[in-house]
């Protein structure tokens, strides 16, 4: 078998081979890949970096073509994003942003290699109500429609106030979302033809082989192509200790999947940044300063039990941010985030209309490193990551398992918009309104958030802004 770094070894006998083996044929046409996320990087960010939102970058990754999808195709994967968040929450202490949408694409990667009891954890995570080959459809449906899919023709634009700063035409073209793939594998190792296929044709996922043994070629390589798909924001995406793993043989790299995914997209109703003034933010046990912006428009809003919630569109509608703030300035956000669910925002959509809110609205950023290895475990994916039990024959002969899962984000929201970049990667070794003045939506204390992609119904981002780091 040769030395694979980043999938664990296993020791297999001829015999457990050849049943392999005859397996792999008999479910050749069966789709499933497992995801090995192992950064062992430290992860940091670039300076901010000041230029118009529709300025083109250029060499960036190549987006997915056009699809139909539909918001059906979401419902899975947000189920899943949703859980994961649960899991992940526990354990951050402070400002947080994570990324369902990444964490579901890079698993969606992982599935097509997978086979017998590894692909069935994938599945009942990814798509629970379809077999194998139905839910690779669906998961590369949901990624073409993340990328391509627009407003309806002819759609309202609902946003009010100051919306005139610029053309819906021109903020929608400003709105750019890239959701880039791309497999590194050391020479070593050789992949199965039909899964190739698939990454390619259902994903579009290059495959690219390195000899991992070169591990400064290798670093500079991803973090060359992490920098390009996150446009900047996240440069460093590995180092030498992520290609590292807990194989028995060199500790090698196998093979390396990543999926990056970056958004530009502005407000419909931009606020005016000479309104922005400093004020006070009561973050838990201490007041700070805050950019706080300011604005009067029309927006979807809801007061329910203990919290309001406000929802912003950007993009001409295509994309809005939902901020859910507890009445109490005093309030224990984790009782409000531990209700966070697909009922749960079916029911803040149902409640919510159209009001005309006095908004205020800190400017923030969030840079967040997320560990979620330990949490896609207690989500029931054990034997991906199993050095005895990881079966990913539909990917390689090497008897390989996913040695850790990491995603490093990006958030920053201002007057003009937002701005998302998130890396994550997988290593595998051996082994309608009326009018209401005094309706105020003040941001002035913990709040959580969540950005949603409205024609696909996918859940972006999700976090929690608790007060300025300083």
């Amino acid at each position: 078998m040769g030395n694979c770094g980043r999938i664990g070894h296993l020791p297999t006998s001829p015999t457990n081979h050849e049943l392999l083996t005859q397996r792999l044929d008999e479910l050749r046409r069966v789709p499933v890949v497992p995801v090995s996320l192992r950064p062992k990087v430290k992860f940091r960010t670039n300076p901010p970096v000041d230029r118009p939102f529709d300025e083109t970058d250029e060499d960036e990754p190549t987006e997915l073509a056009s699809g139909e999808t539909s918001p059906a195709d979401a419902v899975a994967v947000n189920d899943f994003g949703l859980k994961l968040f649960q899991k992940v929450r526990g354990d951050t202490t402070g400002n947080f942003t994570f990324s369902p949408a990444s964490a579901s694409s890079m698993l969606a990667l992982a599935f097509p290699g997978a086979a017998n009891e590894t692909e069935a954890a994938l599945l009942q995570l990814l798509a629970p109500d379809l077999d194998r080959t139905a839910a690779i459809e669906r998961l590369s449906r949901w990624r073409r429609g993340l990328v391509a899919s627009r407003p309806p023709i002819g759609a309202t634009d609902t946003s009010g106030g100051n919306s005139g700063l610029r053309s819906k035409f021109a903020r929608q073209s400003a709105s750019r979302l890239l959701l880039a793939n791309r497999i590194w594998t050391d020479t070593m190792c050789p992949t199965e033809p039909d899964w190739a296929a698939t990454m390619k044709e259902q994903f579009a996922s290059e495959i690219g082989q390195f000899d991992f043994g070169d591990v400064d070629g290798a670093v500079k390589e991803i973090n060359d192509w992490g920098r390009k798909a996150t446009r900047g924001r996240i440069p460093e995406i590995v180092d030498k200790e992520f290609l590292k793993t807990r194989g028995v043989f060199d500790g090698r790299t196998a093979f390396l999947l990543a999926s990056a995914l970056s958004l530009r997209a502005e407000w419909d109703s931009p606020f005016e940044k000479h309104k922005t003034v400093r004020a006070n933010f009561h973050a838990p046990g201490l007041l700070q300063k805050v950019e706080m912006m300011h604005q009067l428009n029309q927006s979807s809003y809801a007061h329910l039990d203990g919290f309001k919630a406000l929802e912003m569109s950007l993009g001409s509608g295509r994309w809005s941010m939902l901020f859910l703030l507890p009445d109490r300035k005093d309030a224990n956000l984790d009782d409000l985030e531990r209700q966070i669910s697909l009922e749960f925002l079916a029911k803040v959509e149902k409640e919510s209309e159209r009001r005309e809110v006095r908004i205020f609205l800190p400017r923030f950023r969030i840079e967040s490193t997320l560990e979620l290895t330990n949490a896609l475990e207690s989500l029931g994916i054990g034997p991906a990551l199993s050095l005895r039990d990881a079966d990913f024959s539909r990917m390689t002969n090497a008897p390989v398992y996913i040695d850790k899962v990491r995603q490093k984000t990006f958030l920053n929201v201002d007057e003009i918009g937002m701005e998302v970049a998130v890396a994550t990667l997988g290593g595998a070794g051996f082994g309608g309104g009326f009018r209401d003045p005094n309706l105020e939506f003040r941001a002035d204390h913990p709040f959580v958030y969540l950005l949603r992609d409205r024609s696909s119904g996918t859940i972006v981002m999700i976090g929690r802004f608790v007060g300025p780091d300083e």
